[in-house]
């Protein structure tokens, strides 16, 4: 009778502690996932969909190139048809490297209005964007920018 006793004590516990992992497994707070919305707010301060650009030859050159950044609240980014992988965000900037299997390296910083002469001489970047470099294989440093659409 005491074995039986014991054995019930034992399953109870057991029992208890699987109900417990399963409550806090499924409570909804887990912020170790990077998908939640919640876990990145860098990249929900700077989401949205920006028209960017290009250029060589530094601030007489011609901006060409315009293929949309998308930067999703939840981390994800895709630049042109291609999903970003491990973007790396900062306090209102985003970079990325080919080290990570990317088609480029990029650094680029986001603000609500930018009066630029080097990046914004031909347009005015009066609502949110951004500005930096994009470095294609093989290549130096290019101008690049972006405006929201």
């Amino acid at each position: 009778m005491k074995r039986i006793h014991k054995m019930n004590r034992l399953t109870a516990l057991l029992i208890a502690a699987v109900m417990t992992t399963g409550v806090i497994g499924c409570s909804g707070n887990n912020t170790d996932n990077p998908m939640d919305s919640q876990a990145n707010p860098q990249a929900k301060a700077i989401a949205g969909t920006y028209l960017s650009q290009y250029r060589w030859g530094g601030a007489d050159g011609l901006w060409r190139g315009p293929a949309d950044l998308t930067v999703n609240a939840d981390g994800t980014v895709t630049y042109g048809s291609k999903v970003i992988m491990n973007p790396q965000f900062g306090d209102h900037s985003l970079a990325w490297s080919m080290a990570d299997g990317n088609a480029q390296n990029a650094a680029v910083t986001f603000q609500d209005s930018d009066n630029s002469d080097y990046y914004w001489r031909d347009k005015a970047a009066t609502k949110m964007n951004f500005t930096g470099w994009l470095q294609n294989p093989g290549e130096g440093k290019l101008d690049f920018r972006g405006l929201s659409k």
